[in-house]
């Protein structure tokens, strides 16, 4: 985000703060225990919130990792699997679904009969309500399924950090019917509750006993709907600023496209964000623009015209920038199911840290939308439904990469940087992304460091990439080292000379962590040339 000098105040509130509300349940593929146990009951947790296929493989994957099924067993488990992912090739979802919670069933033992009902039933909420409205529970069938006898849902309202109980909702009657069709609606009272975090749980009863749960994330916001008018009113009297206006707009256009489901976030506090979008409405009324040239840890979006749709990032300026100096740009592309934030705020803020002691500035774009690949292509060993990268469309993916362009020109013209000096780096999914770009617009860079992952163009031109210094960066346990070497081992068979770097002790998460300070090094020694 670009900004004017700020009043201490502003930039306070500016800065990126912990945000408390959580919309996506995801696992963090960079932060995985290893302990096998920890993550199956992490996973089985995330299931609660009905979570979209790959979510659902994954906790397959590992619970067959652990599960001693016998020969029937075993046969039962890959006939489910194949019909996973032949329904979800055909394009049925709610089938792929089915098999791959009757998997599970099997997995752990249970009776899919009773298993079948609750199993089928999602929440499908409004992601951001006000609590002195009406609010509305829909719960509707993933696939179609009969409800038992008498069957009953128990509603209530908990905080969504600890599960603690805020208020009863009520036990409700399930109707048997066909609830794809026709789902279960349920108005319910949510008046004097503090806008927050929280979560709707469900415990599906029947015959007297509980027989499955499920849940889904909900942010109480006060007067949105109104504070949304008077913020548009106003902007609407005054010219020009469109940075700030975007980043202004942002907290009411998220909570559109979240119950449109055409944005996915980790997690975001609506009542901070709209605070915070107040506070930089009264700089621009008082003929001050907080976002341009801007200098700190600081959360921004724009609007970007090519998918009509107003996109966050985050960027972080070094505080000692005078205003005149011309500063390197480090480009960080996030990994799959994380996003701009993680980029800024793993290891306690690593990279603006650096970025601070270095004099760099640096850039983390979100690609569009989450788990969109920065327009590279998804490699093989991720095609299968059980990846939170498979079945990315082709525009998604253009948008993702132009996503990371139109940010590199915007912050690079915003702040004058050093055009000679501009870098690109990325982790997993956004080290697939670095090697992508890099050969696609190898006149960009500077140098690059793709870590945690090789380059997935099949016909990967690495002449593209001669003059410009390579830091692969692999951790020594990372499960896709194999990769980063084996594109290693390609790009000096074409003449290059990348300096790998391999990881002591370095996972998929921590080797680029770990290396993070070579990285920031490497790139400081790198300068373009006129003829690159």
């Amino acid at each position: 985000m670009r900004f004017a000098i700020l009043l201490p105040a502003l930039a306070a509130a500016l800065a990126a703060s912990s945000p408390a509300t959580s919309q996506t349940v995801l696992s963090n593929p960079e932060a995985r225990s290893s302990d096998v146990s920890v993550r199956i009951a992490a996973s089985l947790e995330r299931l609660t919130y009905r979570p979209d296929l790959p979510g659902v493989s994954g906790t397959i994957v590992l619970l067959e990792s652990e599960a001693k099924l016998d020969d029937a067993g075993k046969t039962g488990l890959a006939a489910l699997k194949q019909q996973v992912e032949a329904s979800y090739r055909a394009g049925r979802i709610g089938d792929a679904q089915r098999s791959a919670y009757q998997a599970i069933s099997l997995l752990r033992s249970g009776n899919w009969a009773a298993d079948a009902f609750p199993s089928s039933l999602t929440f499908d909420l409004e992601p951001v309500v006000d609590p002195a409205d009406p609010f509305l529970v829909r719960m509707r069938g993933t696939w179609a399924e009969a409800a038992p006898a008498g069957a009953t849902i128990a509603l209530r309202l908990s905080t969504f950090a600890d599960g603690r109980e805020v208020r009863d909702l009520g036990r409700h009657v399930l109707s048997n019917r066909d609830l794809v069709a026709r789902p279960e609606r349920f108005a319910v009272d949510l008046a004097g509750i503090a806008p927050g975090a929280y979560r709707l749980d469900g415990t599906i009863e029947a015959e007297g006993r509980s027989i499955g749960e499920i849940r889904a994330p909900v942010s109480l916001v006060a007067n949105l709907a109104r504070e949304r008018a008077e913020i548009e009113t106003a902007l609407a009297g005054i010219s020009g600023h469109d940075d700030a206006k975007a980043t202004i707009r942002y907290p009411f256009s998220l909570a559109q496209e979240l119950f449109a489901a055409t944005r996915e976030v980790r997690s975001y506090d609506f009542t901070a964000g709209i605070e915070r979008s107040r506070q930089l409405l009264a700089e621009l009324q008082a003929g001050r623009d907080p976002v341009v040239r801007a200098k700190g840890n600081i959360r921004r979006a724009y609007y970007m015209a090519e998918a009509g749709t107003i996109v966050p990032f985050r960027l972080y300026v070094p505080k000692a920038w005078d205003g005149r100096a011309k500063l390197p740009l480090m480009v960080f592309l996030h990994g799959a199911n994380l996003d701009d934030d993680d980029s800024m705020e793993r290891a306690g803020g690593l990279l603006p840290r650096l970025a601070e002691e270095k004099g760099v500035i640096v850039l983390a774009p979100l690609g569009y939308r989450m788990n969109s690949m920065y327009g590279a292509p998804v490699p093989g060993q991720f095609v299968a439904s059980s990846s939170p990268i498979a079945g990315i469309d082709a525009r998604r993916a253009a948008l993702s990469e132009k996503d990371v362009l139109n940010l590199t020109d915007l912050i690079s013209a915003e702040y004058d940087v050093d055009r000679r000096r501009i870098y690109l780096s990325g982790n997993s999914m956004g080290g697939m992304g670095t090697w992508h770009l890099a050969q696609k617009y190898p006149e960009r860079w500077a140098a690059i460091a793709p870590a945690a992952a090789g380059a997935t163009d099949p016909d990967y031109d690495f002449s593209r990439l001669r003059g410009i210094p390579i830091m692969p960066v692999a951790g020594e346990h990372d499960f896709l080292r194999p990769m980063v070497e084996g594109t290693v081992a390609k790009a000096r068979a074409a003449g290059l000379k990348p300096q790998y770097m391999m990881v002591p002790g370095g996972d998929h998460g921590t080797g680029v962590e770990i290396a993070m300070p070579a990285i920031m090094d490497f790139f400081l020694g790198a300068r373009r040339t006129a003829s690159k």
